[in-house]
């Protein structure tokens, strides 16, 4: 199960401007640990660069493993989540005010949860995993034509 919240706090760094803060929860509902969880997020900025450090304005906790070109999805790796156990990565932007709308838009990426099992995955697993890309699909091509083509 993944959920997200949003938190939006006045700025320490620039008076009058706002820091939007956002805390991604993965939680194993199952009963057989899960050897790796990964966490994915299209964070609604520009893209800038494979680095965290290519974005001074963000801090992300923990440090993402990865940011994949051409778009700002980050993704988080956890291992061995046992059952009911929660992974939280997020991330901190300075000088932007999020709004749920821009994080569940079609040009945002749900967060998603992939796990390799200690026992074969089940259907219902398998229909998650593939709603889960159709979603980040359709969301990239959203973001495409909203933000690259204009």
């Amino acid at each position: 199960e993944i959920t997200r919240t949003l938190e939006v706090i006045p700025s320490k760094k620039t008076p009058g401007a706002d820091t939007s803060i956002v805390k991604i929860v993965g939680t194993n509902k199952g009963t057989t640990p899960l050897r790796t969880v990964v966490l994915q997020e299209r964070i609604p900025i520009a893209y800038r660069g494979p680095s965290p450090e290519d974005y001074p304005d963000v801090v992300f906790t923990p440090r993402p493993q990865k940011i994949e070109e051409g778009s700002v999805i980050v993704t988080w790796l956890f291992e061995n989540v046992g059952p009911q156990e929660e992974v939280t990565a997020g991330y901190e932007v300075d000088g932007v005010r999020f709004s749920e709308q821009d994080l569940n838009s079609t040009s945002s990426l749900p967060s998603a949860l992939n796990a390799e099992r200690e026992k074969p995955v089940e259907k219902s697993d398998n229909v998650q995993l593939l709603l889960a890309f159709t979603l980040v699909l359709a969301g990239a091509t959203a973001f495409y034509f909203k933000y690259l083509k204009a």
